[in-house]
C-alpha cells in the first residue's frame, strides 16, 4: 500500500497548531491579565491568534495543491499506461491495430488517404486487410467501412493487384455472403499530391492516427479516448464517406473518379 507521507504530515502539523491554539492562547491571556508577563505580551495574544489561524489556513492550501498534484499524477499515469502510445515502426502499428480490430464489438472504420510510402513493408499491410475482412466476416453485426483515394487506389499490392481490385474482391465476397465490409473512393484532388493521414476508428472508442512523413520515417499515435472518437473523428469520418463514391463505381469507370491508369 503506497502512503502519502507528505499529506500525513500536513494532517498532524493541522492537530497539533489546533491543540496549541486551543491550550496556549487561555495560557497567555491569563498570564497577561495578571501582569505576570510583559505588557507587550497582551499584544502577542491576537498575533498569535492571527499566526495560528494563517498557518492553518496555508497548511490546508498546501494539503489542496498535494492533492490536485496527486490527482493529476494519476491520471497522466493511467493515461500513458493505458490509453495512449506513439509508433515509430509499422511491424509495432499494424501488430497493435490487428489486436484492437480482433478486440472490436461492432465497428471499425478506416481512412487511408495518404500515399503509400514506396520503402514501406507492404506485408504488414496485407496481414492486416486480411485481419479485417475476417473481423467483418466474422459476425453480420460488425461494420467495417474503409475510405481511400483514388491516388490510395491505384497503388500496387506484393501481389501485383492494384489496391482498389484487392479491396473490392472482399466488398463482392461481403455481398455473396451477407457481412458489412463496405469500401468508398475519395476524389479530394489535393490529397493525390501532399502528405495527410490516415486514421482508423474503433468502437467509437480508440483511434488510431498515422502521418505521412520522410519515407524512412513511420509515426503513427494510438489514443483510446472516446470523447475524441466519438466525436469531432467520427464526424470527420462521415464526411468523407459521404463525399466518397462507390468503389464498385470507381473501378468501373461509371463515377467522375475515373481509375488512374
Amino acid at each position: 500500500m503506497n502512503i502519502d507521507f507528505g499529506q500525513l504530515m500536513a494532517r498532524w502539523a493541522k492537530r497539533a497548531l489546533y491543540v496549541g491554539l486551543i491550550i496556549g492562547t487561555p495560557i497567555v491571556a491569563i498570564a497577561a491579565l495578571l501582569n505576570q508577563l510583559f505588557f507587550s505580551l497582551a499584544l502577542a495574544v491576537p498575533l498569535l491568534l492571527v499566526a495560528n489561524a494563517y498557518t492553518l489556513a496555508a497548511l490546508e492550501q498546501v494539503r489542496r495543491r498535494f492533492d490536485d498534484v496527486d490527482r493529476l499524477r494519476e491520471e497522466v499515469r493511467h493515461f500513458g499506461s493505458n490509453n495512449s502510445r506513439i509508433y515509430r515502426n509499422d511491424t509495432d502499428f499494424y501488430a497493435d491495430v490487428r489486436m484492437s480490430v480482433a478486440k472490436a464489438r461492432e465497428s471499425v472504420w478506416v481512412s487511408y488517404i495518404r500515399q503509400f510510402r514506396e520503402n514501406a513493408p507492404r506485408i504488414e499491410l496485407e496481414r492486416h486487410l486480411e485481419a479485417c475482412f475476417e473481423w467483418a466476416r466474422r459476425d453480420s453485426r460488425h461494420v467495417f467501412r474503409r475510405i481511400m483515394s483514388s491516388g490510395t487506389a491505384a497503388e500496387v499490392m506484393t501481389t501485383g493487384r492494384r489496391f482498389d481490385e484487392q479491396q473490392l474482391e472482399y466488398v463482392k465476397a461481403a455481398e455473396d455472403q451477407g457481412f458489412n465490409y463496405l469500401a468508398k473512393v475519395l476524389t479530394w484532388a489535393p490529397m493525390h499530391h501532399t502528405d495527410s493521414y490516415s486514421m482508423i476508428l474503433i468502437d467509437d472508442e480508440e483511434f488510431y492516427f498515422v502521418l505521412s512523413g520522410a519515407e524512412d520515417e513511420f509515426w503513427a499515435l494510438h489514443v483510446n479516448s472516446r470523447n475524441l472518437a466519438a466525436g469531432p473523428l467520427r464526424d470527420r469520418f462521415n464526411d468523407l464517406w459521404r463525399e466518397a463514391h462507390s468503389l464498385r463505381d470507381h473501378c468501373e469507370g461509371r463515377c467522375d473518379c475515373v481509375p488512374e491508369r
